[in-house]
């Protein structure tokens, strides 16, 4: 009995996987992740600089800002340490 590896279709399936095995292991992976989550989350920030008015937009782009600096800085994100210094 032939198992599914030695099948055309067990074939295409196990060259995928280790196509994408490798991608994913691949050293720049994550930090390339990362920079789209973090591409992505400013094109919504910048987005709703027309749907805001500008004091909330100011103080959300603040919050922001303020959020990935310290988790740029620490690798720690903890919320309740905000900074409320911020006056719009």
């Amino acid at each position: 009995m032939d198992s599914f590896g030695h099948t055309l279709p067990g074939k295409i399936w196990g060259s995928w996987r280790f196509v994408m095995y490798k991608l994913v292991e691949h050293k720049y992976f994550e930090t390339f992740i990362i920079l789209m989550i973090l591409a992505s989350s400013m094109a919504l920030v910048r987005s709703r600089v027309f749907s805001l008015s500008s004091t909330q937009c100011s103080f959300i782009y603040f919050n922001f800002s303020v959020s990935v600096a310290e988790l740029a800085e620490t690798g720690e994100f903890k919320p309740e340490k905000r900074h409320t210094a911020y006056k719009g």
